[in-house]
């Protein structure tokens, strides 16, 4: 089991040292770059590799509504998975609240169908340059539509692509309500997951440390995995006051939880 952490490239080292095994950055700081920018952040060296991607699309990029531009998606698509595919990025995952939320007073049965057609394009680049799509539930505070694992698993499924699969975020399931039983019925769907400790109230997230009251928690998340013979990764999400301490107290940590529930 490979533990991430959600970083951009600058704190590549930082997560090296850490001992995380892989960073996620966004895929949309990958993409604003010029390319002068790009090539010299391709060419550093990596010590532990760039395996996920989150932040699939900007906030002005709709993708639901009366003004989805399906040209401005494609080049964003074509450029931004180019990158992607280059850093070694396998799998790109679709939270993106702001450029999915269905505006007021639009049909919801319309956004749907547009969420399907926008995920079958992006499989269609993403079979051009070997990269995935994971679909992120995201509680309603922050978009109100695709908000649980189950309906991720229902859309993927509609759509049909070997290139669309689901993303269980253990934040967004809690304040949803979603029980983690959610991810074994995804099945094969399920391809990524994003972890962190909620913040009393569920008010925010950070970094899970020994002692913080969810530690059973994150062991069940993993023995949950195990037994629905999930095969993909883990990567932290979450914000950080002192990462020279609370990442690698996080690592540590989930590495340990891993082990113990067989990975």
């Amino acid at each position: 089991m490979k533990i991430g952490v959600c970083t951009g490239l600058k704190n590549i080292s930082a997560a090296a040292e850490a001992g995380f095994d892989y960073i996620e950055p966004s895929l949309t700081s990958l993409e604003k770059m010029t390319d002068a920018e790009f090539a010299y952040a391709a060419s550093l060296p990596r010590p532990i590799p760039v395996l996920r991607a989150n932040g699939l699309l900007p906030g002005e990029l709709k993708v639901t509504g009366p003004s989805v531009d399906f040209g401005a998606i494609r080049a964003y698509l074509d450029l931004a998975f180019a990158r992607a595919s280059k850093l070694g990025i396998g799998i790109a995952v679709f939270g993106s609240g702001k450029a999915r939320a269905v505006p007021e007073d639009f049909p919801f049965s319309e956004a749907w169908l547009q969420l399907s057609s926008f995920l079958s394009v992006a499989a269609e680049y993403g079979e051009k340059y070997s990269v995935s799509v994971a679909i992120e539930p995201l509680r309603r505070q922050e978009c109100n539509i695709l908000n649980l694992v189950s309906e991720a698993v229902a859309l993927a499924a509609f759509t049909g692509k070997e290139r669309i699969g689901v993303l269980g975020d253990t934040f967004h399931m809690l304040s949803s309500g979603e029980p983690l039983g959610a991810l074994v019925r995804a099945g094969g769907l399920l391809s990524h997951i994003h972890i962190s400790h909620p913040l009393e109230g569920l008010t925010g997230r950070d970094y899970p440390r020994e002692g913080d009251g969810s530690v059973d928690s994150y062991l069940e998340l993993f023995s949950v995995l195990k037994s629905a013979g999930y095969r993909g990764y883990v990567s932290l999400e979450a914000g950080s006051r002192d990462f020279a301490s609370e990442g690698p107290a996080a690592a540590s940590l989930l590495h340990r939880l891993a082990s113990e529930a067989g990975f």
